[in-house]
């Protein structure tokens, strides 16, 4: 049974995906005893599904029956569920879209969670960037690029249990969010953290893409935000009311008594 299962989530990604299926096989092949993928297509509507199957890489559904785009939290669920079955003990999550993957980085990542004490870590990059100061000669330094709503990450099974055991507030908000926001509200700050490797290229997306993903992971914090308050609110008038109108049938009775 493989020890680690890197998990692909992909929606109409033909074209790019051919960037890293041989990544995948490469990373499989080093130790197919203790290595799997699993690409979990999420309704595709494109040839995705078939190029990943022609090249021989596992492909399963995030929606067997009726093949809906759920969306990339959904599909995670499904590829965390057959790594349970396989008794796997550390999940690697991916993007098809990532700029310059390699097996290399993939068992980095898997190695540095399988000796840390956090349950999930999240890679960002040291990548060289030029710096210039007025007055100075620009120089070469490495600096961190990448967020924790972006990068790639590593997840202790051990961690996933209450999603795999169906916990509402889980449910709930892997239906509601991105994967990468639902995982960092539910896997407290103490248990995650994030890991850097040099490069000379980027393990992440682009950085449109990431900017954006940044802002929309934003937008959703603050809507869940304000549906809290929204919900506290109506709470306390809906305690306000049963209170009063306690107070009322009490004085109803003693009237009629």
């Amino acid at each position: 049974m493989p020890k680690w299962v890197a998990i692909l989530p992909v929606y109409n990604e033909e074209s790019h995906i051919r960037n890293l299926i041989p990544v995948l096989q490469k990373w499989v092949s080093e130790d197919m005893a203790e290595r799997a993928v699993v690409c979990v297509d999420d309704g595709s509507t494109d040839k995705t599904r078939e190029i990943l199957e022609r090249a021989g890489l596992r492909v399963i559904s995030s929606d067997p029956l009726r093949h809906r785009n759920l969306g990339k939290a959904q599909a995670f669920a499904a590829g965390a569920k057959f790594a349970d079955k396989v008794d796997a003990k550390i999940v690697v999550s991916l993007d098809a879209d990532i700029l310059d993957p390699t097996a290399e980085k993939i068992t980095s990542l898997a190695r540095e969670i399988e000796r840390s004490k956090f349950n999930m870590l999240v890679a960002t990059q040291l990548e060289p960037t030029v710096v210039r100061f007025p007055g100075s000669a620009p120089k070469m330094e490495y600096q961190v690029i990448g967020t924790p709503y972006t990068g790639p990450r590593a997840i202790k099974m051990s961690a996933l249990t209450p999603l795999l055991n169906r916990n509402p507030k889980w449910i709930s908000l892997f239906k509601g969010f991105a994967i990468e926001v639902a995982l960092e509200h539910l896997i407290p700050n103490k248990s995650r953290s994030q890991v850097s490797f040099y490069t000379d290229k980027g393990f992440r997306k682009g950085r449109r893409k990431q900017n954006r993903q940044i802002r929309t992971a934003i937008r959703k914090i603050e809507q869940r935000d304000g549906l809290c308050s929204k919900l506290r609110e109506f709470r306390k008038t809906n305690r306000a009311f049963a209170k009063n109108y306690l107070a009322e049938m009490k004085k109803k009775h003693h009237h009629m008594r």
